[in-house]
């Protein structure tokens, strides 16, 4: 379905270096993905095109600070935050096989989606149906994961206190912003100061066709304070 040669050519740019096996992985995610998109709404993207650049290359932008981490150790725990059709999760699972990946979301249906794409492609992933405020809050997530990533619109404050309770202290938090990343980091810098985290790094990235990315790298320096995350009426009545 889509253009294997331009997919490995494109993500070779980010240090993926992809063997047949994973273009064929990532052929029959695209596949699976535009079936049962008819079925339930995944995505608005069905083109061919569209998918590998808006879902597979997109997700690809964190690999290089991914692969840092990775480095450091024999595998590492991740966790996708609102992981919707399994973007940024699945397609690292399948570029960087010491992922151990679990995929956080509100809707059981996606998750389903994610279930039978990781039983096709033969991923490890591990699927938790709750709200990220609620899953922070538990003893067997909180603090436990090495990479938290998210793709998700909202306001980057509440994202960190979505994201950072669940980072273990040393571990990164990856939140994927636009062409504003920048200015949003500036303006949650003392939300992630109180939630424990610091901003490390800012890699900027130009997606073919789509255009400027940010990547806003945030290390969990200290424990977050136990009242954080609260609950989702007090984040939306007053961000930090």
């Amino acid at each position: 379905m889509i253009d294997k040669k331009r997919l490995q050519k494109l993500a070779a740019e980010y240090g993926a270096e992809l063997n047949e096996q994973q273009l064929f992985q990532f052929d029959s995610y695209a596949e699976l993905l535009c079936i049962w998109n008819q079925r339930m709404n995944l995505t608005a993207i069905t083109d061919a095109e569209g998918i590998l650049q808006k879902h597979f290359l997109d997700s690809l932008t964190v690999l290089p600070a991914i692969r840092r981490e990775i480095g450091k150790k024999e595998s590492i725990a991740l966790i996708d935050v609102g992981s919707g059709a399994g973007f940024p999760g699945i397609p690292l699972a399948i570029t960087a096989p010491k992922i151990r990946l679990t995929a956080l979301d509100t809707q059981q249906k996606r998750l389903n989606f994610i279930s039978m794409i990781a039983k096709e492609l033969n991923l490890s992933c591990e699927t938790i149906h709750a709200r990220a405020e609620d899953a922070g809050q538990q003893e067997k997530h909180r603090g436990k994961y090495n990479v938290v990533t998210a793709r998700a619109v909202a306001e980057l404050p509440i994202l960190c206190e979505l994201c950072l309770p669940l980072t273990e202290i040393d571990g990164i938090f990856l939140s994927m912003r636009g062409q504003e990343g920048e200015n949003e980091a500036k303006k949650a810098e003392k939300a992630i100061q109180i939630l424990g985290g610091e901003i490390e790094e800012i890699q900027k990235h130009i997606l073919p066709g789509e255009g400027k990315r940010a990547i806003i790298m945030i290390r969990k320096r200290v424990m977050t304070p136990k009242e954080y995350p609260r609950k989702p009426a007090k984040i939306a009545k007053q961000s930090l």
